[in-house]
């Protein structure tokens, strides 16, 4: 990952979660539906204003009370599962699931709560009013985040997250909410995310603790705690030819298991090497611009140019992907005579274009 995201600590909206699980706790000893008994006083009033969210918790409750259901077992692995960060990081921690066939019904009621809870109560006003908007957490975090990140998106680093004062990117359930749906409103489990890696083929709704090709157990970055440090190493197949191919690939500082399953969802290598094949070119315009609009005439004078115009760009506000462009200048600048005289002559090219 990109940048360590910081967590955005004592927000009224995290109490929804805590309030539905009191439900399932307060549940245990109750065998007729009782508002009163049931609800806290903030989530009580967000069910009276919604019919259809009401309907869902009575559907949980019957369903709680049926033969051979142990509404103590039910509750334990609502809240096991919402332990998001043992889920992602240690893969001793069960993913625990409903031990027989009986709980189907259960199962299925639970999921539909907790599916409406996020796709629709989370955005009403009555959730806004007892406890706080999804939208004012959105601003907070980037609040928060901004001076390390600059809205850069932190599981790719090649896109902007959108300003909280126009409109905000989604969140992403981290644990996918159809394979997690306990942890659907949970917000160790909720995070801003740009538009590519939310979507498939990168993350979508895979499931990221489980290795699609074997079915194996795997563990996972916490987006919350500090980000591993990696190296990234560019090649390049017919180097500044009509035909060429930049190749990426990246490396942790240290052998971690979570790092391949950043780059394997994220698709990591294969989209920073597009990136670098669609980008570069419009490195070389910027290079060009930086000096004037000239271009050097021998190898000498370019090796000079490129760490001069290196080193500018290091003192740059951060951008997506210029962390690629930082690889890619000391990598021209190491060239031999003879490939570094293709990069002057493919910026002596550009030039003649962007002068004609």
């Amino acid at each position: 990952m990109r940048f360590r995201l910081l967590f955005l600590h004592n927000q009224g909206i995290y109490q929804l979660n805590e309030d539905v699980l009191s439900f399932f706790q307060n549940a245990i000893s109750i065998s007729r539906f009782n508002r009163n008994r049931l609800f806290t006083n903030a989530l009580k009033s967000v069910v009276e204003n919604s019919n259809d969210l009401l309907a869902k918790f009575q559907r949980v409750f019957q369903e709680l009370n049926q033969p051979n259901i142990n509404k103590q077992n039910v509750y334990d692995l609502i809240l096991h599962n919402n332990n998001v960060v043992q889920l992602l990081t240690n893969k001793g921690f069960p993913i625990l699931n409903f031990p027989s066939d009986d709980y189907d019904e259960l199962k299925r009621a639970i999921k539909n709560l907790y599916l409406f809870l996020w796709a629709s109560t989370i955005k009403t006003v009555s959730c806004s009013n007892n406890y706080s908007s999804i939208q004012e957490h959105y601003r907070l975090l980037d609040e928060l985040n901004h001076f390390t990140t600059r809205r850069i998106c932190t599981f790719c680093g090649l896109e902007k997250l959108k300003n909280p004062k126009e409109k905000r990117n989604e969140y992403d359930h981290y644990l996918d909410k159809d394979h997690y749906p306990f942890a659907a409103i949970n917000f160790f489990n909720l995070v801003p995310m740009c538009d590519s890696c939310n979507k498939a083929p990168n993350k979508g709704t895979q499931n990221i603790i489980i290795n699609s090709i074997d079915g194996a157990r795997r563990i996972a970055y916490f987006p919350y705690d500090p980000v591993e440090n990696f190296t990234v190493e560019l090649s390049c197949q017919n180097i500044f030819s009509l035909n060429e191919q930049w190749i990426v690939k990246t490396s942790p500082e240290n052998l971690n298991e979570a790092f391949e399953t950043w780059k394997s969802v994220f698709r990591i290598d294969y989209r920073y090497s597009n990136y670098l094949n669609d980008e570069y070119s419009f490195w070389l315009t910027d290079f060009i611009s930086y000096f004037n609009n000239t271009v050097p005439n021998d190898l000498g004078d370019l090796r000079l140019r490129i760490d001069q115009y290196y080193n500018f760009r290091l003192g740059c506000a951060i951008q997506p992907g210029d962390f690629l462009e930082f690889q890619f200048w000391p990598y021209v600048s190491a060239l031999d005579d003879d490939d570094l005289s293709l990069f002057l002559h493919l910026l002596q090219q550009r030039h003649t274009v962007l002068n004609n």
